[in-house]
């Protein structure tokens, strides 16, 4: 399985260098959450909850650079791992995991918007609202986030920067985002205060590929410096962010 991104290159600039109003309305995400990195070697992909939220699964990159990799599978290059979220242990796997595949809406069904194309459109665990990514008709081609509920439409992200759709927490408090690309970070809409956070940091880095825990009480992601990449697949460390109750 490979994870193909298409986004494209962006500016390297932090956000916050950038005047806009989305930005500005972004608080921090550390008002309500604690982050703690859990790898060290840049090299892992694909972290996903194990049952009991207690282990974090995940694909490592055994090769340490290309011409190690030269030649080989990349089946035979990855092999799944775990992470114990309380102890630092690591795991090895015997058998691999299944990375659960977003919960998608036909985007035929959904209303259209003046000026945009839904690329893609995902439900809620419960199905009762979700949420669709746009593109800009032209040449800016720009993304946006929207939440569809009961047939009323909200428009979560607006500005000159593209944020691209991540996925609904478990219990649906939460959807997650990407602002940008390469670099990247983290938004997270909280649906239960209406409030929008942007996880911080110092350094251009790709912040992505988000799962949360079973009670919407922790999410892991990867962030990558850029250095392991393999056919189209940006490998880095897993960070745990865990919120505050």
């Amino acid at each position: 399985m490979l994870l193909i991104l298409s986004f494209g290159c962006a500016e390297n600039k932090q956000p916050s260098e950038r005047p806009n109003r989305f930005l500005n309305s972004l608080k921090h995400a550390s008002e309500i959450s604690n982050l703690e990195r859990l790898t060290q070697d840049g090299r892992c992909i694909y972290p996903i909850f194990a049952p009991g939220d207690t282990i974090i699964y995940f694909r490592r990159l055994l090769a340490p650079d290309h011409e190690a990799a030269s030649g080989k599978e990349y089946k035979d290059l990855i092999k799944p791992f775990g992470i114990n979220i309380n102890t630092m242990e690591l795991l090895t796997l015997s058998t691999d995991y299944e990375y659960p595949a977003l919960n998608y809406v036909d985007k035929t069904e959904l209303p259209e918007v003046a000026g945009e194309s839904i690329t893609i459109a995902i439900n809620s665990p419960d199905s009762g609202i979700f949420a669709f990514e746009t593109e800009e008709d032209g040449p800016s081609r720009k993304r946006k986030i929207y939440i569809s509920n009961k047939d009323q439409i909200s428009q979560l992200t607006y500005g000159d920067i593209s944020c691209f759709l991540g996925k609904f927490s478990n219990g649906g408090r939460y959807i997650s985002g990407l602002l940008d690309w390469n670099p990247s970070w983290i938004i997270i809409f909280d649906l239960e205060s209406d409030e929008n956070y942007i996880i911080e940091r110092e350094n251009d880095l790709i912040d992505y590929m988000t799962s949360f825990s079973s009670d919407d009480r922790m999410m892991v992601f990867i962030r990558s410096d850029g250095r392991y990449k393999i056919d189209g697949s940006v490998f880095g460390d897993i960070w745990l962010l865990r919120f505050k109750q």
